[in-house]
């Protein structure tokens, strides 16, 4: 009788040893996808800036200062003549589409 209770007591400690590791391993994988989806959320993987504005103020700056005044206003002026007809063109390109 004890060698029968030495072998079922050997069958239970096995038993809960493997279901122990199974939920370990169940709640290893669980927090491993949650931190992933909350990574996710938080930050981007990637982040993507428009600088074009940042550097053509940069580049009318650098032009007024070094054009003299007349030349530097004329030079303001294309640039809103250009601005205009970009604005004129991306109207008609969204009327178009729509």
């Amino acid at each position: 009788m004890g060698d029968a209770l030495i072998r079922y007591g050997l069958f239970l400690a096995e038993t809960v040893t493997i279901v122990l590791a199974l939920v370990a391993t169940v709640a290893a994988v669980t927090a491993i996808l949650a931190r992933r989806a909350r990574a996710g959320r938080e930050h981007p993987a990637v982040e993507v800036k428009n600088l074009n504005h940042r550097y053509d103020d940069l580049a009318r700056a650098v032009r007024d200062q070094l054009l003299p005044a007349p030349l530097a206003r004329a030079a303001r002026k294309q640039d809103r003549k250009q601005a205009r007809a970009g604005d004129r063109a991306a109207k008609r390109a969204a009327r178009q589409a729509l």
